[in-house]
């Protein structure tokens, strides 16, 4: 933890100490105020089992709140660490079409760039979109996957095409899915910061 976030939480601690102490007291106060009105008389016992009773439902609220504040803050970690891995796997997989574009032709195969694409794709289809912490991110995977299997797809069109032109027009088209996947790549970067 970083010296500003422990400052930070030793200071709602005491504050929070502070604020408990006095509603405890004050609440306490009430109890014997009423009790008072009323004419009951509270022995020893009776004190000490109100004082817990009230002491137990302020520690009920501090719980419940300190279990608020950590399941936001483990929700927003696996935010982040969702995101940085997004990016870094978009970043890989513009890299990955474009060295496909640059390493083959109509005229020359190349499988194993081609492989390396198909298994981008792979690995964004195994990201599970239903359990993503954002719908920005569903939606730049889902573009991501679509433009992986449009690039393989439009490589393997470009060598069974005879048309010379319309094969060269299928490998060029790589450039825009390149372009398309990095688009995606800064939206996740930009949801990141």
């Amino acid at each position: 933890m970083k010296l500003r976030e422990r400052g930070a939480l030793f200071a709602r601690m005491t504050m929070l100490s502070v604020w408990i102490a006095f509603l405890g007291t004050s609440l306490l106060w009430m109890v014997v105020g009423i009790c008072k009105y009323y004419g009951m008389e509270l022995k020893g016992g009776d004190w000490v089992q109100a004082a817990a009773s009230l002491t137990g439902v302020g520690a009920a609220i501090f719980i419940a709140n300190s279990q608020m504040r950590r399941d936001g803050l483990a929700e927003e970690n696996k935010k982040r660490v969702a995101l940085a891995a997004l990016v870094k796997m978009a970043e890989v997989a513009g890299i990955e079409v474009n060295q496909l574009y640059l390493n083959a032709s109509p005229n020359n195969r190349s499988p194993m760039h081609l492989e390396r694409v198909r298994s981008m794709e792979r690995s964004f289809m195994a990201v599970d979109i239903l359990n993503l912490p954002d719908a920005k991110m569903v939606e730049y995977v889902l573009q991501i996957r679509s433009m992986l299997e449009y690039a393989a797809q439009q490589m393997e069109l470009s060598h069974n095409l005879m048309d010379m032109k319309a094969a060269q027009a299928a490998h060029d088209s790589l450039i825009a899915t390149r372009i398309l996947i990095n688009g995606a790549a800064l939206n996740l970067r930009r949801l990141a910061e």
